[in-house]
């Protein structure tokens, strides 16, 4: 005979089974598929593009428009002034283009495999790379050229400096006029030491980067969070995710987050994006991160729809528009949105 506990325990398991295909959402048919590129932000615009397609579209006040640069779209980034995208076939010669708005120019042409901005107006740069070299671009042309060793990932900009996060060799720096000849050091803790740091040169696989409050935020393939500036970074937390480098900044009244895109976990899945809570504008002294609907504030108001949704995505970009719009970029299913579908707030694919 079957006990009446036993009952109780399938009862229960049935009841969550339920439960859980009760969250789930009908998805849609993205507007933008694939691998988009960066989701880039610029006046009050947000631009992103299919990786590969010819068009870039554009969402401005609630409603979309395209644009085309002509040819293949690998990558979109801006100075803080103009758009620019990378255009052409990987592994030949590619062009990069800038947008004003309504004219598409070349604006200058290479190997190159990967672009990011940095800047404030007049000081905005675009940062153009091969496997080995970065070139630097004001509004004027090239600036410098230099040879970090290897690929460009992201770039970030604080009073004055511009940080440039290269992967396997950590974080650089450019002045405006030098180059850093080696990565920012990692400062480590040692008890021993009267200062209580010493200053450590590791190489880290550093695959995004962003300026949050008075200070410069990277993060590493492995799933370490580094803050710090031109005195050193430090490892803030080690989170046990692979992370994609893809950061963004989300804000509802006086509640402010900063958003982690993760790839999984190193010995499990884990996907998604997750959520460290920012005091004021910058991060707290000591940093957790949470799964979004698991905690207050958050990006989203029930953590089993998150799960069966965006949680289930490789997150690689995420930003949220001037409307108050969440988007982010997937591995491989296109471009997402977090709106009201439906009768409830929920994630799913941007139509």
């Amino acid at each position: 005979m079957i006990s009446l506990t036993v009952l109780m325990f399938f009862s229960c398991d049935q009841d969550h089974i339920f439960y859980k295909i009760s969250q789930e959402v009908k998805p849609t048919d993205p507007r933008i598929m694939g691998g988009p590129t960066a989701i880039v932000q610029l006046n009050g615009t947000l631009y992103c593009s299919s990786r590969m397609d010819m068009i870039v579209h554009i969402y401005e006040n609630g409603s979309w428009s395209t644009s085309s640069p002509g040819g293949k779209i690998l990558e979109l980034a801006t100075d803080s002034v103009s758009l620019f995208a990378l255009t052409g076939e990987p592994m030949e010669t590619t062009s990069l283009k800038k947008y004003d708005g309504s004219v598409w120019t070349e604006f200058a042409h290479g190997n190159f495999e990967s672009i990011a901005g940095a800047g404030d107006g007049t000081d905005g740069l675009i940062f153009v790379a091969t496997k080995t070299t970065v070139d630097a671009y004001d509004a004027g042309g090239l600036k410098w050229t230099k040879s970090p060793g290897n690929l460009l990932m992201g770039a970030a900009y604080l009073n004055s400096i511009y940080y440039l996060a290269i992967a396997e060799k950590g974080v650089f720096t450019y002045d405006g006029t030098n180059f850093s000849p080696s990565a920012i050091s990692i400062l480590k803790e040692d008890k021993e030491e009267p200062s209580g740091v010493v200053s450590v040169s590791e190489d880290k696989n550093t695959v995004g980067i962003l300026a949050v409050g008075n200070e410069v935020v990277a993060v590493t393939r492995g799933g370490e969070i580094l803050r710090g500036d031109l005195n050193g970074f430090k490892v803030a937390l080690s989170s046990g995710y692979y992370l994609t480098g893809g950061m963004g900044l989300w804000t509802d009244g006086s509640n402010k987050l900063l958003l982690i895109g993760l790839q999984g976990y190193s010995t499990s899945s884990g996907l998604g994006y997750r959520e460290i809570v920012l005091e004021g504008d910058a991060l707290q002294e000591k940093i957790s991160l949470f799964k979004p609907g698991s905690h207050s504030p958050s990006t989203v108001s029930n953590e089993d729809k998150y799960d069966s949704t965006i949680g289930i995505h490789g997150v690689t970009d995420i930003a949220q528009a001037q409307d108050g719009t969440l988007f982010a970029a997937t591995t491989k299913d296109g471009l997402w949105s977090y709106r009201h579908r439906d009768g409830a707030d929920v994630w799913n694919a941007e139509e």
